[in-house]
């Protein structure tokens, strides 16, 4: 199966507002790393959604090397 449609195909029982939700917590310094690793957590328990949950550990490695996230402050 095409990993496009794999990853697609996980999202179908998550919300469209929870889905917009993930979108916005995604964006550079929306998040915590600590939200993002419990975005991550959510996806994979409650959805079975591996494969996004997978994409969101590794943005958090990116994040970590660019400073993007949220200040846990604000």
């Amino acid at each position: 199966m095409d990993k496009n449609l794999k990853v697609s195909e996980q999202l179908i029982k998550v919300s469209d507002e929870r889905i917009l939700e993930i979108y916005r917590a995604l964006k550079p310094y929306q998040s915590t790393k600590e939200e993002l690793l419990n975005l991550a957590y959510e996806l994979e328990s409650l959805y079975g959604a591996v494969e996004n949950a997978n994409f969101i550990r590794s943005l958090i490695q990116t994040y970590e090397e660019k400073g993007f996230f949220k200040k846990d402050s604000e």
